[in-house]
């Protein structure tokens, strides 16, 4: 039996809408809320789960052990009546074999048969109670194997959630900041929670991301929150638009999978090829300040000056996001719900140039790192 139940942690989330100037994005108390978030509905129902298994379990052993016994108590009467039946009949026996006749021994044949007719009966009820018994203790062993799975499933979530504040901690500063930043859209904009498993989050520290993979990993759970949100809304809207909402939900998770397939050591073939754009990532085009051209993976890129990078920069950012806009709008429009449409394909706008934005920024910071 569990005798506690660890109380659930409510992030207070009127906290986490503050402007995004007021943020502190190297508290990474906030961050640790912003992680686990998405933990505390399904930890305050996990507990809830196993608190009313556990009253279930209580009340199933109370019911066994009452089942208990009435069973020891029939069994004992069945074998105290066999035993008078065995007599019974040992004393019919031996009046036989001495010659009684008569009425003494039509009397000693009834006792016997009575008797063994009282032995039947208790070793009936007996039988009934054990069948009671077996009943009842497998009623105990269905609700403690559910409470036993209810506790299980505490006990993760309290893992991810002690893990995720050990990830937080073990985080440099750039990281922390980097993944505070990042998240804020996703604060401002109300999309919070984020379902970011710690495995996923796990990649930062393993595979050293950056800035700019920083920003692509929490947008693509970003964008998997704004399809789920629209799902959402078509689930609200009856059995009838079960369709939409799950090809929405669909877009959601291969919109998330094209986001990370971007970063890190991702190999997911051409997963990330079909963002509607022919250009080459902004991230793959660089830039030394000196107007030589610069070599990247056997291509040259003609780099005059930084004035001139900094345009170039502007205008791919101009046209990935005219390209997510395309994209959402037509994503979305393919689904249904034409103004949630404008709302994803403004979203996508806004990630886009932030992308680009970002990207600029780790190249200034790896530039003058260089130095």
């Amino acid at each position: 039996m569990l005798n506690w139940i660890r109380p659930l942690v409510v992030v207070p989330i009127l906290a986490l809408s503050a402007p995004v100037m007021a943020a502190d994005f190297d508290d990474r108390d906030r961050l640790a809320e912003i992680l686990t978030l998405d933990e505390q509905a399904p930890l305050a129902d996990a507990e809830e789960s196993l608190a009313e298994y556990a009253g279930n379990l209580d009340e199933a052993k109370s019911e066994l052990a009452t089942v208990q016994d009435a069973y020891e108590g029939l069994a004992g009467a069945a074998a105290a009546a066999q035993q008078r039946a065995d007599e019974a009949g040992d004393a019919l026996a031996a009046a036989i074999e001495d010659g009684v006749m008569g009425e003494e021994l039509a009397a000693l044949e009834q006792g016997a048969i009575s008797a063994l007719d009282a032995a039947v009966a208790a070793a009936d009820a007996a039988a009934g109670a054990k069948s009671d018994l077996d009943g009842a203790q497998a009623k105990v062993d269905g609700h403690q194997a559910d409470y036993d799975a209810a506790s299980t499933r505490v006990e993760g979530i309290l893992a991810e959630i002690d893990g995720t504040s050990d990830f937080v901690a073990s985080l440099d500063d750039e990281q922390a900041r980097a993944l505070n930043r990042s998240l804020h859209n996703a604060v401002a904009s109300g999309l919070l929670p984020l379902d970011i498993d710690l495995d996923v989050l796990a990649r930062i520290l393993e595979e050293g991301l950056a800035n700019g993979e920083i920003q692509q990993l929490t947008h693509a759970f970003e964008m998997e929150a704004r399809f789920e949100r629209l799902a959402a809304r078509f689930d609200a809207k009856g059995d009838r638009f079960d369709a939409q909402a799950e090809r929405a939900r669909a877009k959601g998770a291969s919109s998330k999978e094209r986001f990370l397939c971007r970063i890190g050591n991702s190999d997911c073939g051409d997963a990330d090829g079909d963002d509607g754009s022919s250009e080459p990532p902004v991230r793959d085009k660089a830039r030394d300040g000196s107007g030589d051209a610069v070599s990247l993976d056997g291509d040259v890129v003609d780099v005059p000056d930084r004035d001139k990078s900094r345009d170039e920069a502007t205008d791919a950012a101009n046209e990935r996001a005219r390209s997510a806009v395309g994209e959402a709008m037509r994503d979305v429009a393919r689904i249904g719900l034409k103004s949630e449409a404008r709302k994803v394909a403004r979203a996508a706008a806004r990630e886009a140039v932030e992308d680009v934005r970002n990207e600029n920024r780790g190249r200034g910071l790896a530039k003058g790192q260089d130095k």
